[in-house]
């Protein structure tokens, strides 16, 4: 089969010290235009993608509250509706155990990772303290992503479904972080030269520090809308709604893949069956 090529947009030329340059105009995040200049089209078109992804992330962060705003407002909007000793309990925590820990990081920047850090000098705190904190932390960051009232799971700025332009953009950002390998042309002394790069896993790329390499397999759509049903199910969402979300036609389809993953749970059998024998070997 072969391979689909990418569609090129017709970019102007400028000639620069005797050289032919490539070339284009984006407004950054400040409103203003910035050119950009390279030898061949496909480079152009990479580093515009690239430009426009650190000017989404800039925009996005921008908009985006520290932890500690978050908490501040979360705590007003909980004040009207329950008691003063409960707001008093619940802002000493959040202080002690939520803003000190990841106060000054982005509300969209905050990983999993970095609350199960935060969570591990709690754990030494008695089960009751442990458990309030968790249950404010999921709390606090559940009503932070509940404000989005799209129908589409991944949207735009507007909550509207996302245009070709904006997908290609936001599919570059996943496929840039694979370690599949990838060609680009360079003109060397007058001669167009080909260069092959080949990412290593867990490396930064050397053009942006900011990329690292963490997918060590292709990605697909259909693995991410295969992952998004899977996780429906992890997440004990019943099957009529799971048809629902993926768009399934037939209820047929919703139930193999529903009843492939529901019963297909190695790692369940095995306690389950230790625990079987451990009762038969007791009596």
């Amino acid at each position: 089969m072969a391979k689909r090529k990418r569609a090129i947009p017709q970019y102007g030329t400028v000639e620069l010290n005797g050289i032919e340059y490539y070339r284009t105009r984006i407004q950054d995040a400040d409103g203003k235009l910035v050119a950009l200049y390279a030898r061949t089209p496909e480079e152009l078109y990479d580093k515009e993608l690239e430009a426009l992804e650190q000017i989404d992330n800039a925009t996005f962060r921008r908009k985006s509250p520290t932890v500690a705003e978050y908490c501040e407002k979360w705590l007003l909007m909980q004040s009207v509706h329950i008691r003063a000793t409960t707001l008093t309990d619940y802002t000493s925590k959040i202080q002690l155990h939520i803003i000190k820990e990841l106060g000054q990081k982005r509300m969209a920047d905050v990983t999993l990772d970095d609350i199960q850090l935060a969570l591990v000098p709690v754990s030494q705190k008695s089960a009751s303290v442990y458990k309030s904190v968790v249950i404010l932390y999921k709390s606090i960051f559940r009503a932070a992503k509940a404000t989005s009232t799209s129908d589409y799971v991944v949207a735009n700025r507007d909550g509207e479904l996302l245009s070709y332009t904006q997908f290609k953009r936001l599919w570059q950002y996943i496929v840039t972080r694979t370690v599949k390998e990838r060609s680009y042309y360079r003109y060397e002394d007058g001669k167009r030269i080909k260069h092959t790069v080949t990412p290593v896993l867990g490396e930064k790329a050397a053009h942006n520090g900011r990329v690292v390499y963490s997918l060590d397999f292709e990605v697909t759509l259909h693995q991410l809308r295969h992952t998004y049903i899977t996780n429906l199910i992890h997440s004990l969402v019943d099957p009529k709604t799971v048809q629902y979300l993926a768009g399934h036609e037939s209820s047929k389809i919703t139930m193999d893949i529903y009843a492939k993953v529901k019963y297909n749970r190695p790692d369940q059998l095995v306690r389950t069956m230790g625990s079987a024998f451990a009762q038969w070997e007791a009596v």
